[in-house]
Parts: structure tokens; sequence; C-alpha cells
């Protein structure tokens, strides 16, 4: 009922706030944006709370809750996505939240179905998505998830392709492929840095963390020679995709214990550390507060 969207925008974000502060429940959240969402029409607002939608979904909801929720999120994503009335800006925001939270039998047999159509969102489906696509199935293990990576590949040929490829990849629920790409994140001197770097979420996906938790230390013990030897900004990536990855209290005190038996690390370094480590701080406490 605001009319105003600089203040609907402020409104959305103190919700959040409320959120990390562990005064407002995410499921409370969840429900708001489910109901209200759909009524919004500014194109910035919109994927600001889809992308804080699925992080609720992803991260803070107890295993019971996400069981409850995440069928109408899912509904609610592919529904919006396919809604001709709205501008197309907003149906592909909803269609890229559809493919970041689907993960029930239904969702993916309608990921599966994105990558049989001509269009989605009401616009020709081109190899970007078509490739986010490919990664979700292959994080979720869905059964026909490496034959559509096969037939992606073939499908898209160009230098492009082949960086996605790279991409997906990391995304396979399997300790061998993460052990393959932290492996090559040191030793391969002929991966390119934005190949690396544009994968560190597809390795970090969220429903992968038992998987990737012992890779957190040795991550953070390469943080000086990722500094010494990257571009800036991969660091950044590096240890925000490492850290939003996980959610549990022992992630957590693997980082406390790497920073207190490191108490002559780098100012600039500790401080990159702690303001990542917020979030997986967050996290841990709304989980403990949320768990039945």
């Amino acid at each position: 009922r605001v009319p105003d969207p600089f203040l609907r925008a402020m409104l959305w974000g103190a919700l959040w706030d409320e959120v990390r502060q562990l005064r407002m429940a995410p499921a409370r959240f969840v429900r708001l944006a489910l109901r209200d969402l759909p009524a919004e029409a500014d194109e910035q607002i919109v994927p600001f709370v889809l992308g804080r939608l699925g992080r609720a979904v992803g991260a803070y909801l107890s295993v019971g809750e996400r069981d409850s929720l995440a069928p109408a999120a899912e509904t609610t994503l592919w529904n919006r996505a396919g809604d001709a009335q709205s501008p197309y800006g907003i149906r592909k925001a909803y269609l890229d939240a559809f493919i970041d939270l689907a993960a029930s039998a239904d969702g993916i047999a309608r990921l599966d179905t994105l990558l049989a159509a001509d269009s989605a969102a009401g616009e020709p489906l081109r190899d970007p998505t078509r490739w986010e696509t490919v990664t979700r199935l292959l994080t979720l293990a869905a059964p026909q998830a490496e034959r559509r990576y096969a037939a992606q590949q073939s499908r898209d040929t160009t230098p492009d392709g082949r960086r996605r490829a790279f991409i997906a990849g990391a995304a396979r629920r399997s300790a061998e492929t993460k052990r393959e790409y932290f492996a090559r994140y040191f030793d391969d001197a002929t991966l390119n840095e934005e190949w690396a770097s544009g994968s560190l979420d597809a390795f970090n996906a969220i429903e992968h963390e038992s998987l990737t938790l012992p890779y957190l230390r040795p991550a953070l013990d390469s943080l000086g020679f990722i500094q010494a030897n990257r571009r800036i900004f991969f660091l950044e990536s590096w240890l925000g995709a490492f850290l939003t990855g996980q959610t549990s209290d022992s992630a957590l005190q693997t980082v406390h214990n790497y920073l207190d038996q490191h108490p002559h690390l780098p100012e600039d370094l500790r401080r990159k550390v702690l303001q990542h480590a917020d979030e997986l701080d967050r996290t841990v406490r709304i989980r403990e507060r949320r768990q039945p």
C-alpha cells in the first residue's frame, strides 16, 4: 500500500534486517514475500527481495519449515516467471530465482522442461540461462543432469560456452569433483582466472556443504597465496563463496580457529575474513534459533 518505491525498498530492507538481527523469523519473511511481492511492479525491488527470499529458504529455514514453504515458493516463482502481464525484467528475475531455488521433484521437472523449450519468461531461452539450468540440475544430482550437460556442451561450443561448461562442472555433487577442482585452482597454471572465479559459487553450493567443509580451512590457509598471486577481486569472490556456502557451527569454528591461530595476519586480510564471516555467523545463530 506504500506508493513510493524508494520507501518500499527501505521497508523491505528493514524487514530483512529484522531477520538478520533475529527479531523476525525467516519463515515469516518468506510468507510475507510470497504474499506481497507478486504485487510489486518495481524492477529493482523485485530482484532485491527475491535474492533475500532465496537466502532465507536455502540457508535460514529449519528442515521442517523448508519442507513446508519451499514448494509454495517454487510455484510462486514459476507462475510469476510466466505472467505475460509483467515486464520482461520482472519475469526474468522470477525465472532466475526459480532456477536458483528449485529442488523438489516438480521443480526439477520444470527445470528440465526449460531446456526442452525455445523460450522462457516470454523471450527466447538463451544459452546463459540454459547453462544456469544445467548447473542447477548438476547441483541437485538430478537423473537427467549429465545428459543435459552433454547436450548443452554440444549446443554451445563458443568460448563462453566452454567457460560455462567448466563452471557447471564444479556443481557436481561428487567428492572427486571437489578434489579435482580445488587442486586445479592452485596447480593448473593454464586455468583462466575468470573461469576459476566463476566456478566458486557452483563449487560451494549450499547443498554440498558437507562435501566442501573439509576445504574451508585449506581455503583460508591459502589467502596469503591468493592475495599475492591473484587479481584483487578474486580474493573477495573466494572468501564470499567458501563462507556463504556453509551454514554450520563447525564451519564457523573453523574460521575462528584460523583467526586465533594467525594473530599476526595482515590487518586487511583479517578484516576481509571477518567481513565475509559475518553472514556465516548470522546464519548459524538464525538456524540455532529456528531448530525445533
